[in-house]
């Protein structure tokens, strides 16, 4: 009798401990699918719909965001000019395809620095020259 009833105990704790994973992993994909979605439609708002799309099953495919809707979105392929509807689900990723902001400010934060570093040795060979 005691025997059953662990039993018992033991299957219902894991009946629960494995509904409340289930629960969880579906909280965290519903969370990725809205930050995914939210990401399509501002690329859409802001008009930067050159993007990259890694999907799940492992490809990686470049083109550009035509429309969206709740399930997913139209992506038309660069190379093939295929048109077709992704899955928000079945999206794992989408990045533009352009240089980051930071890479931007870098390259200009350099290009000042050398031209400041030009204009000063100049400066300085020009004042210290015999005349």
């Amino acid at each position: 009798m005691k025997l059953k009833f662990a039993f018992v105990l033991l299957a219902g704790i894991a009946l629960l401990t494995n509904g409340s994973a289930i629960t969880l992993a579906r909280s965290a994909n519903r969370d990725r699918v809205d930050k995914i979605k939210s990401n399509v439609q501002r690329r859409l708002q802001n008009g930067k719909t050159e993007v990259k799309v890694e999907k799940f099953d492992g490809t990686k495919i470049k083109g550009k965001i035509t429309q969206a809707d709740d399930i997913g979105f139209t992506f038309v392929e660069s190379e093939t000019n295929r048109s077709s509807v992704i899955a928000y689900s079945d999206t794992k990723k989408v990045k533009g395809t352009g240089w980051p902001t930071s890479a931007k400010i870098g390259i200009g934060v350099g290009v000042a620095a050398a031209a400041t570093l030009v204009v000063l040795v100049v400066a300085f060979k020009n004042a210290t020259r015999d005349n």
